[in-house]
């Protein structure tokens, strides 16, 4: 008897849109915060100065936003992103892309990119690393995009009858890649209830079932309808930029052998072993040819997967500035920053700096510190200038021109400024630099 699977909760019922849940919170905000004391605040003013308590809660509102707006912000470009996915999606021919919106989507804000991906052909998925971002994910999408998977590729183990209730609520496809999780998935039926996919360890030795375990799981799925089996079965290169490397060939064989196995037991299963950098080198690899899917993340946001390789086409789609706060003149033998870990020496390129608003605290990685030519860079002033001393916990300081006043823009990640290169100064990879940056830095989407 076969048994139907049940319709997921968040299709039955129509959860708040991202707007609705605003101003729920702005109203459990309001309530908390907005209470005797904010009150007895206004009102004083108002009396002393005659303002209507709207226009002083509007004003302050207004002042918070242009101070905000004073001092870093990043700016998130729609119309690259949709640009990325198009020119990724001719780059991947016939297979489909499961975008990763992992990690708040890379820094660029997970709800703010699902839903625009989400509008696009081609897309079979989006893939999160915890159940907390799948639900919030979710919680992002229109109702005419409800359907579409939210994969859980780490968070859902140890299996529990409440994480099956929670990906059930949710519509969350686990991805199932222990042999106790699978057991127990099997054993309380989920099979019947949830999409999900499994993932075997090839060589990586990270996530994964061994090998050894590839012919329980065949035994396993040879005993149900196909209506319960995996919709995936997937792997990941752990050299992918390297398609001749031991290990890539290694899991190439153990991929295949899986897929074999498997042929029968989960034929309508889709396999994927790639991210941006085996699309990058999909022809070594005949991708088309073993995969149904890529799963891509550094490329989708304008980063190209490795040093040195070609862009395809793609553009950063954040850029995050600070502003100039101080400019002064430098001369020889002036130390700059805590330690005065940098000296200006007689003709030294330092020759001017410009004080930022923008430090640790905020994201900028201290390993950019610069003692003399090391260190990272910015585009400032219509060129690339310098790290001078310590990086601060609110304050970088960089060499900048003549010409530079306060108020310019310094762009410390962006078109004008290498990803790789600015990682490699601290020591790095970019995807570090992309998801490092703190709520300090006003976001603004266009």
């Amino acid at each position: 008897m076969t048994v139907k699977k049940r319709t997921p909760p968040f299709l039955e019922k129509k959860t708040a849109s991202p707007s609705d849940r605003e101003k729920t919170r702005s109203n459990e905000l309001g309530d908390s915060v907005g209470g005797s004391q904010e009150s007895t605040l206004i009102r004083k003013i108002r009396e002393k100065f005659g303002t209507p308590l709207e226009s002083a809660e509007s004003d302050a509102k207004k002042a918070a936003v242009d101070l905000r707006g004073r001092r870093a912000v990043m700016e998130l470009r729609a119309d690259r992103l949709v640009h990325n996915i198009r020119a990724l999606r001719e780059l991947s021919g016939q297979l489909e892309i499961l975008p990763m919106v992992k990690a708040n989507a890379y820094g660029h804000g997970a709800q703010w990119v699902s839903r625009i991906l989400a509008q696009q052909t081609g897309i079979c998925g989006l893939g999160v690393a915890s159940l907390e971002e799948g639900r919030e994910v979710r919680r992002s999408l229109k109702d005419s995009q409800r359907t579409l998977r939210v994969v859980v590729f780490s968070g859902a183990s140890p299996w529990t009858e409440e994480v099956g209730q929670f990906c059930e609520a949710y519509g969350l496809s686990p991805v199932l890649y222990t042999e106790e999780d699978f057991l127990s998935f099997l054993r309380q039926g989920w099979q019947k209830r949830l999409s999900y996919e499994l993932k075997f360890n090839t060589g990586m030795n990270r996530l994964g079932f061994g090998m050894g375990f590839l012919s329980r799981v065949k035994r396993e799925l040879e005993k149900m309808p196909a209506e319960h089996h995996p919709a995936g079965v997937m792997t990941h290169l752990a050299c992918g930029d390297q398609p001749e490397h031991a290990l890539t060939r290694q899991q190439l064989d153990h991929y295949s052998v899986i897929r074999r196995e498997l042929a029968n037991a989960a034929p309508s299963a889709r396999y994927s072993l790639g991210a941006s950098s085996a699309l990058w080198n999909q022809k070594q690899f005949r991708l088309s040819e073993i995969s149904d899917h890529v799963r891509l993340g550094l490329s989708l946001y304008g980063v190209p997967p490795w040093k040195g390789a070609p862009l395809r086409g793609i553009l950063p789609v954040m850029t995050v500035k600070a502003q100039v706060l101080q400019k002064r003149a430098l001369k020889s033998g002036d130390l700059v920053g805590y330690d005065g870990a940098f000296r200006v020496t007689q003709g030294s390129f330092a020759q001017h700096m410009a004080v930022l608003g923008l430090g640790y605290a905020d994201g900028v990685n201290r390993h950019l510190s610069g003692k003399s030519q090391d260190g990272g860079y910015v585009w400032l002033g219509g060129r690339e200038e310098r790290v001078l001393g310590r990086v601060s916990m609110d304050l970088t300081s960089v060499s900048c021109s003549a010409s530079v006043e306060v108020g310019d823009w310094a762009e410390w990640v962006g078109d004008h400024v290498d990803h790789w290169a600015q990682a490699e100064n601290a020591g790095t990879i970019p995807y570090d630099l992309l998801t490092c940056w703190s709520d300090r830095v006003e976001r603004i989407t266009n």
